[in-house]
Parts: C-alpha cells; structure tokens; sequence
C-alpha cells in the first residue's frame, strides 16, 4: 500500500499543466523572457522534486514532456527562441546520461525490500538467481549506449511496440533507471539542436542547411544511440530535427508529430525572399 512516489507524482502533474499554460499566457502577452523562466522553473521543479528511484524516473519524464510540448508549441506560436534558449540550453546540459545516478536509482530501487520481494521467491537458490539481474543491471548502467541491448534493436514499423531487448524480461524492471536516463538525454539533445535550428532561422531568416552552419561541437549534434549525428532536414519553409534513433528503435511513439524526439519548425521566422523581409 506504500504510494508515496504516486501521490507525488499527481501533485507534480498538476503543477506541471498549470506552469505550461503560464508561459503560454506569458508568450500571448509578449513578455518572451518571463514564457521562458517558467518553462525553466517547471523543469528545475521537477528536478528537484526527483527522489531518484526508477518508478519516479519514468513519472517524472512524463511531467517534463508536458513542458516540452508546451515549449515547442510555443515556438510555433512565435515565442523567442534566442530567449527560450538562453534559459534552458543550461538545463537541458543537465541531462546528459550519469553513469552514476543510474547505478544509484538501481540501488535506490532495493529499499523497495523493507516491504518485502518484488517476487514470490521459494527457496534461497532462486532468490539468488531472482537478483543476480541487481549485478548485470549496475553493470549495464557503466556502459555506453552504443554497447547496451537497446543498440542491438532494429528500426520500428509506425505503430508497433519495440520489443525487450532483453532474454529473459523478467530482468527487465532492474534496468528501468538507466533506460529513462538514456531516454531523457535523447529528448534533451533533440530539444537543444532544435532551439539552437530556430535562434539561427531567427536570426539569419533561413533555416541552416546543416547543422554544421550551427556554432555547437559535434558532440552535441551526436545521436548517441545511432553513433551519427542527428538526423536534419528542411526544404527552406520548414526545418525537421530529428528522429532520434531511440525514438525509431526503442520509444516509437504512434503520432510522431507528438514525439519527443522529431521537432519540426515552421517558417515564423524564416523568408525565402530577400534579406530585407526577414521578421526577427
């Protein structure tokens, strides 16, 4: 009956939805720069509020996609991306994977003990056998992503579920730490490479042709799930960031337009005529 991650998690929702339809008001009423703080403070808030176990890694990127479609809903309507940038380029650099805070939500994980196995157990051998995962998860969480399971997966048709990539899936649940963490860094790389793709069509009034034109180093343009940099393509009126490989192989979401890792933008900000009609 132990609920407390749940009960947290519905709170923290709550205020989410409230803090998105704040910066959106914020954005119609032209102040650009307080929109972006509150997408930033909803994001610290959630961070924050973190307890560090896996349950909650997976709960809690929920709340942050809320903001995050707020965010890039936002762009569409013409919020500043030089602003938004500026605020959450520092945030979003957060994300990155933590080898380290994957081996401690795997630990985190095992108070779950006090209230007794996740499993009935018969006999010592098979408890034994039941947490050997605990060994092979922590290891797994050291590696990088290119040399995890979820590597191993081939693109998804439209609208079918990525299967585990693990043998034996009752394995599964001790790895859920590291495969938010993962998760989370593939949406915060998207997300940067796209504000960084709408502060350049803001400013130059055209779309990059290629996110080398973009003043980032090649290990923030990289896909790390994939081993390449990630996937851009515009054809002057619209700019597409993305899919991230984790969201093609292992997270598929069945609207793609409403996936975390594809960020189309449109051309507010961009002319294909003359210099001088560009609409910073």
């Amino acid at each position: 009956n132990w609920g407390g991650e749940g009960v947290r998690l519905s709170d923290l929702r709550e205020f989410a939805v409230v803090l998105a339809a704040k910066a959106w008001r914020e954005r119609e009423d032209g102040d650009h720069a307080a929109a972006a703080r509150t997408y930033g403070d909803g994001l610290r808030l959630i961070a924050a509020a973190h307890p560090g176990t896996s349950f909650a890694g997976m709960a809690y990127a929920a709340c942050e996609a809320i903001l995050l479609a707020g965010l890039r809903g936002a762009l569409e309507a013409r919020l500043g991306p030089a602003t938004a940038r500026e605020e959450l380029a520092p945030i979003l650099a957060t994300w990155s994977y933590d080898p380290a805070r994957a081996e401690r939500a795997i630990r985190r994980d095992l108070t779950y003990l006090e209230h007794g196995t996740p499993v009935e157990v018969e006999s010592p051998a098979e408890s034994l056998q039941y947490f050997a995962a605990v060994e092979r998860a922590l290891a797994l969480a050291r590696k990088p992503l290119s040399e995890t399971p979820w590597a191993e997966l081939p693109p998804l048709p439209p609208g079918e579920k990525a299967r585990s990539p693990f043998a034996d899936v009752r394995e599964e649940p001790w790895h859920v730490g590291t495969y938010v963490l993962h998760q989370r860094a593939a949406r915060a790389r998207v997300v940067s490479v796209a504000l960084a793709v709408a502060e350049f069509g803001a400013r130059e009034g055209r779309w990059p042709a290629a996110l080398a034109e973009l003043e980032l180093a090649p290990e923030e343009l990289r896909d790390e799930l994939a081993d390449a940099e990630l996937p851009y393509w515009t054809d002057g009126t619209r700019a597409r960031i993305g899919p991230a490989a984790w969201g093609e192989r292992v997270d598929r979401w069945e609207r793609m337009e409403e996936s975390p890792y594809l960020w189309e933008l449109q051309g507010t900000w961009v002319s294909t005529s003359a210099p001088e009609a560009r609409t910073d």
